[in-house]
């Protein structure tokens, strides 16, 4: 083996190989061609069915939010699992408990997202209360869900079940 190919072998080792493998049919070792692109496949839309009816539920508020980094009002809307919502002295959640917050400039117009909470059984996700977290285009379609890091960080600072209710009038901040 020659000096020269001693120090490839070595330099091989070194690096884990890591090296492009040289065409044997061409001689062209491939350092000059494209690198593979990784395309993210198609996100899949796919619409909230359960939307229609929560946007037909009874108003449980309207507040502003920080939700999207900006000046926005939510106006808040519970299924009827979770009737009890802003509500003092109201009973824990049960599985199956969906809150919504649809998201909209200061006045109400246009919608710009809905953010959905959907309860679960205990031990779904402890770190967030063990709810769903869901985020919806303006039209109900399904952007991201499940067990979202980022609303989990932020609904832990909810004072109870992570769930930030609008002020009760009478209760103590």
């Amino acid at each position: 083996m020659s000096r020269g190919s001693r120090l490839a072998w070595f330099a091989c080792l070194l690096l884990g190989c890591s090296a492009a493998p040289i065409d044997r049919a061409t001689g062209e070792d491939g350092w000059d061609a494209p690198a593979p692109t990784a395309s993210a496949p198609p996100k899949v839309q796919v619409a909230f069915p359960e939307l229609a009816g929560l946007l037909e539920r009874p108003e449980a508020g309207r507040v502003p939010t920080a939700h999207l980094g900006g000046p926005r009002r939510s106006i808040l809307r519970a299924s009827e699992l979770a009737a009890g919502y802003g509500k003092k002295g109201r009973a824990p959640f049960p599985p199956g408990a969906v809150l919504v917050a649809t998201l909209s400039s200061a006045d109400a117009t246009p919608v710009a997202a809905h953010y959905v909470m959907r309860r679960h059984e205990p031990g779904y996700f402890p770190e967030g209360g063990d709810w769903e977290y869901l985020v919806l285009s303006a039209s109900g379609q399904v952007e991201e869900a499940g067990k979202l890091g980022l609303c989990a960080r932020c609904h832990a600072e909810a004072r109870r079940e992570h769930v930030f209710e609008p002020k009760v009038p009478g209760e103590r901040p």
